[in-house]
């Protein structure tokens, strides 16, 4: 039985969305077959140009990103069973047994759903098997050079900003950052950075603001490594991004807190209560805004966060153990 998943650069983001995509096609294809492993096709003919994103960047960027954001995110992903990238349009699509997206045809543009967090949720609701989305996870490689960059024995706390010059109103506030660092530093915890793999330089400024704590540069950009070191932290500090996701659909659920999850609103529509339901899938103000959510995986609504609220939920979800099956 083929099965075969389509993500058309002309009509799809070069982000970490394609780990929607990917999520979601796992769970229609286990809907449709009872197997969750597809083979992928990513059509790269020509870009799309639509979002304020897909304008900032050049075509050499986003070709730069097939190979450095894509292609390690199926590293990550045991369920893709083969993938092929066409830098040429096919004029016919191959035999499949089953289609995803189902809708998808060469010559018109596909609903944009697929590629969002409320395609996982659809999907989940609709099947009666309820398989858990959580899919992603680092190869062995990765966890072991993860374990040697770090002492495994202590804990960890680790930080993923966001921290790019795109849309800079969305980026963590460092403000309420700081005081966090220097708490979980007074209790025993050692603290580490990933750099935003968007930054052009301002992530400079973290090295010397957070001196005390562990910067792992080399896993802003190498992808495994970096969902490695969400599955051994002991707790992960997000505020709203896209690596929130992918920590999140990590197999090994992963210790998580989010917080500061408004924002405003912008040229990209995010930050608001419809567009988190209508496009991320959330069920805005809620702990645990998933039909999946797990405990040990927190989401901090307020505007203004109190530091005691998320001091609370982090040492509590990082007494969770860390799972490795």
């Amino acid at each position: 039985m083929t099965k075969l998943a389509i993500y058309d650069l002309s009509y799809c983001p070069i982000t970490f969305d394609f780990i929607h995509f990917l999520a979601s096609a796992r769970l229609f294809f286990a809907h449709k077959s009872g197997d969750t492993s597809f083979d992928l096709l990513i059509i790269a003919s020509n870009f799309r140009d639509i979002s304020p994103r897909d304008k900032c960047y050049s075509d050499s960027q986003k070709s730069w990103r097939i190979h450095n954001l894509l292609l390690p995110i199926i590293a990550c992903s045991p369920f893709v069973r083969s993938f092929s990238v066409l830098l040429t349009r096919p004029s016919t699509l191959p035999p499949a047994n089953y289609l995803y997206p189902p809708d998808y045809n060469l010559s018109s543009m596909h609903s944009p759903i697929y590629y969002f967090g409320s395609s996982i949720r659809h999907l989940y609701l609709s099947s009666s098997s309820k398989l858990h989305p959580a899919c992603f996870q680092a190869p062995p490689e990765a966890i072991h050079h993860a374990r040697s960059l770090l002492n495994c024995s202590s804990k960890l706390v680790l930080f993923s900003p966001r921290f790019s010059s795109f849309e800079p109103s969305r980026n963590t506030n460092l403000s309420l950052i700081k005081p966090l660092v220097g708490f979980f530093e007074n209790e025993g915890f050692h603290t580490c950075f990933v750099h935003d793999q968007e930054d052009y330089g301002q992530n400079s400024s973290l090295n010397d603001v957070f001196s005390s704590s562990i910067h792992l540069p080399e896993a802003s950009f190498n992808i495994p490594l970096r969902l490695a070191l969400f599955e051994i932290a002991n707790v992960n500090i997000f505020t709203p991004c896209a690596l929130m996701g992918f920590a999140q659909l990590s197999k090994r659920l992963p210790n998580l807190v989010c917080f500061d999850m408004y924002k405003d609103a912008n040229s990209s529509h995010t930050g608001t209560d419809d567009d988190y339901t209508n496009r991320g899938g959330m069920t805005t103000g809620q702990t645990f805004p998933y039909p999946w959510s797990t405990q040990n995986m927190r989401f901090i609504w307020e505007r203004e966060p109190p530091l005691d609220l998320i001091f609370s939920h982090a040492l509590s979800v990082s007494k969770y153990p860390r799972r490795f099956k």
